[in-house]
């Protein structure tokens, strides 16, 4: 007997083909023919978000050109380590199904930074490093660190300058940014937020979160009454514990209590009784910064046709902290 081949055939016969190579050979030809994958881009955000006005939690919002779940990858250094995930939304109230992703995250400590990675899909469309993205908590009373935060109004008109102040608070890395109304010119559209505010603040605040108040440019697309259905109010996540929730709302950072109002057809009973509350329960000791118009003890950052003002609270006894403006008026720095 013939002895069999290096490969076990006998001679003379075929060989019979190995089973799946043939299949193996047609999947690949058509992986090959087949276009590649469509890659997921952020279209909108990331926005650093609070809500729930606490400082155990964050929320990270953003948008993507396909539809999709939505993974934030977070921990207090760039390794990360801790992971949340939220099934594609079944409805957006700005774009269209599934291109919304809202996460939020929670147990959090205050006052720390945490890095975070975003995927879509699986699809990592925001990565991070070194150098961020990052977000910094919300911190606790009795943090004894300063305070820094940025206060801008009739921002969002997509200007050169606009650019420019963007810039300088991007280098300044402010632990929160609040805004006095009248945010995306002319008529607080989607379409001007998205133009002539976002685009110019995509770098900031995909680190800083972001407080904003209704100006009565953000509702002339709606009007006054029909607020709910503002492009302002349907894109954030303002927090939510007024009785109108994200017209108005208040939040604590460190020592500080920030009060934000709605001056549009100002004063309602329903808005003033809110905040004569918020006002007689907060814990905070204040002082008025000076430069405010207004006579308060907590903070106020309001939009009305005589301008924009606000106030910063201090807590301990007499005297007040030494506040001053920089020499352009945009940034407050007291100690």
């Amino acid at each position: 007997m013939t002895p069999p081949t290096p490969d076990g055939a006998q001679p003379g016969r075929r060989r019979a083909r190995a089973p799946g190579r043939l299949t193996g050979l047609v999947l690949l030809a058509a992986a090959l023919a087949a276009p590649p994958a469509r890659a997921l881009t952020v279209t909108r955000g990331p926005l650093i978000q609070n809500p729930d006005a606490l400082t155990s939690t964050m929320t990270i919002e953003w948008w993507t050109d396909a539809a999709g779940d939505s993974t934030v990858e977070y921990g207090p250094t760039p390794a990360l380590g801790f992971t949340a995930t939220v099934p594609q939304a079944g409805s957006c109230e700005v774009g269209s199904v599934g291109t919304c992703h809202i996460v939020p995250l929670s147990g959090l400590f205050p006052g720390t930074r945490y890095y975070y990675r975003l995927r879509t899909n699986g699809v990592v469309v925001q990565d991070t490093g070194p150098s961020g993205p990052s977000f910094t908590t919300l911190r606790q009373p009795l943090d004894p660190t300063d305070l820094f935060f940025t206060v801008m109004g009739d921002w969002g008109g997509g200007t050169t300058e606009e650019q420019q102040v963007a810039n300088l608070q991007d280098a300044a890395d402010p632990q929160i940014a609040v805004t006095v109304g009248d945010n995306a010119y002319e008529f607080g559209t989607q379409t001007e937020w998205d133009s002539n505010a976002l685009p110019y603040y995509r770098n900031p605040f995909r680190r800083i979160p972001f407080f904003p108040a209704l100006g009565n440019h953000d509702l002339y697309a709606v009007g006054n009454s029909s607020w709910a259905n503002s492009a302002e109010i349907k894109t954030f996540l303002e927090p939510r514990n007024g009785t109108q929730p994200e017209r108005f709302y208040s939040f604590d950072h460190g020592d500080a209590h920030f009060t934000v109002l709605d001056s549009n057809s100002c004063c309602d009973a329903t808005q003033r009784s809110w905040l004569e509350t918020d006002l007689a329960t907060t814990t905070r000791k204040s002082y008025p910064v000076p430069r405010s118009n207004i006579p308060v003890t907590a903070t106020f950052v309001l939009d009305s046709p005589a301008g924009q003002c606000g106030a910063a609270t201090f807590p301990g006894s007499p005297p007040a902290p030494s506040c001053r403006f920089n020499a352009t008026g945009s940034t407050l720095s007291c100690k």
